[in-house]
């Protein structure tokens, strides 16, 4: 390994070394700061709640679980022969092929390198987990029966403006970006399945065209650091289409740090600009992974991962679907006030006078060191969500705007669900609000001004071990005004709740998916008919 490659691996390991870059872990030269961020958020979060509620909710995720090597999919790109960083993703799946979300935990995987078998440890997360491995120059890694081979292929060197062939990458070749590059307005960057694109330490590529990444689920493009520290990200001021995608190591440059955790985004969309990203994965590096103004983003089937944060989207409409949020900056960290939230909305993009809601479905938050989804005046439409493991809030709204969340499943949290300061509406409906330090709350942790509303209906609260509700403002040290809290057909184990309409004071009795089962109180009574909490089973 070269001294330039240790120390990109040491100043990613500063993010990463508990899970995720092996060499890292093994033989840094030792750790590189981060740029100063210690100013970067004006208005800090509390101190973490101290509750057994999120370590409980780590410990499970960080133990041991048993998956049969035939439930283990494997997807990853080719090996660069120059070696380097190489991402690997792990799916959990069952016996039709689908995503198990039963799994969570530890595992084991046996994987050769340059034909020595070695031991990495995988995190998974609802049937979803990856690792980033150093390979050395040459070598090909054997997963199971399947060998990721290191072939030659020859390297191209770009950098500026790019006209012409230089606007094909791939597929059998390996793209160095040397210095900045960029594409012109009106010309398209085309970047063919299987291909390798290499960045230099903080270099950027700038889409003012468009950019149409296809990679295949057989072929995924990798988008990584060379040989000398991460890379900066991408800007795009105009269409971006990126299809089965690994970006890893990315983030670094430190004159394109954006939004109030400070730090540079892998991805960046401009105003006016439409990103489309399918099958893309985004993990280990010093950057958040979203970044935006004003734009529109789609995401699906999509994994982001140990970063900074999972994104900072201002006055952007965000549609993401069946993807993963997991673990922010990295497995294991220690606490710091740095705003490592699964994804932060600000403001809503506005059309005809009238906001466009962020709708989030189907979607796995774990594990960060703030909030899963944090608000901050947008318009949130969120259905089948599971969000578990938050420093904070699991979902903090604030400022204005209206959210609503349904069938979903929050745990582990300080705090379940939060109608905080400002005037933020939060309807919540038919939601299993488990194992947080408070299940729902009215206000936040500033004295500031609070003059929004909590509608809470048809939910399950369980084991929320200070209180089901809080209704607390601190800046008066009173709850909130008349009619701010409304909780109805609510079934909850704690007594001392506020009153509603229809409310059962009881035990819910789940099944394995965590509906309520027949010996259960509280069936029946939501306002539907039917029962409280999920709508739709989630297995446990």
């Amino acid at each position: 390994m070269s001294p330039a490659t240790r120390r990109a691996l040491a100043h990613l390991a500063t993010l990463a070394c508990a899970a995720s870059i092996v060499a890292a872990c093994a033989d840094p030269d030792g750790p590189t700061s981060a740029p100063d961020r210690a100013d970067a958020d004006p208005t800090p979060d509390a101190t973490p709640d101290t509750s057994d509620a999120t370590r409980d909710a780590s410990d499970a995720a960080d133990a041991p679980v048993d998956v049969p090597d035939d439930a283990l999919l494997f997807i990853a790109p080719r090996v660069d022969p120059a070696g380097g960083l190489w991402p690997l993703l792990v799916h959990a799946v069952d016996a039709d092929g689908a995503i198990d979300p039963a799994r969570t935990g530890r595992i084991a995987i046996e994987v050769t390198v340059a034909g020595q078998p070695r031991a990495v440890e995988v995190w998974l997360r609802r049937g979803v987990g990856s690792v980033t491995l150093e390979v050395p120059p040459g070598a090909s890694v054997s997963i199971a029966a399947r060998t990721f081979d290191a072939a030659p292929v020859a390297t191209r060197r770009l950098s500026g403006p790019l006209t012409g062939d230089d606007l094909r990458w791939g597929p059998d070749e390996t793209i160095e970006l040397t210095a900045d590059a960029t594409v012109p307005p009106g010309a398209t960057l085309v970047i063919a399945p299987g291909t390798v694109v290499r960045a230099d330490p903080a270099v950027n590529l700038d889409v003012d065209g468009a950019v149409e990444a296809l990679g295949e689920p057989g072929a995924p493009i990798l988008m990584g650091p060379g040989d000398g520290g991460p890379w900066g990200g991408v800007r795009l001021a105009g269409r971006g289409v990126w299809r089965s995608v690994f970006f890893v190591g990315g983030g670094e440059d430190a004159a394109r740090v954006f939004g109030h955790s400070n730090s540079q985004p892998v991805l960046f969309a401009s105003p006016g600009t439409s990103l489309e990203l399918d099958a893309v994965v985004i993990q280990d590096g010093p950057g958040k992974a979203l970044g935006a103004q004003r734009a529109r983003i789609a995401l699906r089937d999509s994994l982001i991962t140990r970063t900074d944060t999972g994104g900072e989207l201002e006055r952007t409409a965000l549609t993401a679907t069946r993807s993963w949020f997991l673990d922010f900056p990295s497995i294991g960290a220690a606490y710091q006030d740095d705003d490592n939230d699964g994804i932060y909305l600000k403001d809503a993009l506005e059309e005809g006078g009238a906001p466009v809601p962020s709708v989030l479905e189907d979607c796995v938050f774990m594990f960060g060191l703030d909030d899963g989804v944090d608000h901050n005046g947008a318009t949130l439409e969120l259905r089948r969500l599971w969000i578990e493991g938050f420093t904070h809030e699991g979902l903090a709204t604030s400022t204005g705007g209206t959210v609503a969340i349904t069938d979903s499943v929050v745990t582990g949290c300080e705090q379940g669900i939060e109608a905080g300061y400002g005037a933020p509406d939060l309807i919540a409906d038919h939601l299993l609000l488990m194992d947080n330090g408070v299940g729902a709350r009215y206000g936040d942790s500033y004295d500031w001004e609070v003059s929004g509303t909590l509608t809470v209906r048809d939910t399950v609260f369980l084991g929320n071990r200070e209180q089901a509700v809080r209704d607390l403002v601190l800046l008066t040290g009173a709850p909130g005004p008349p009619g701010a809290v409304t909780l109805d057909r609510c079934l909850l184990d704690d007594a001392a709740a506020p009153e509603g309409q229809g409310n059962v004071t009881g035990t819910a009795l789940l099944t394995d998916t965590l509906l309520l089962d027949a010996p259960s109180p509280g069936r029946g009574i939501a306002s539907d008919g039917d029962d409280p909490g999920l709508q739709t089973g989630r297995p446990r």
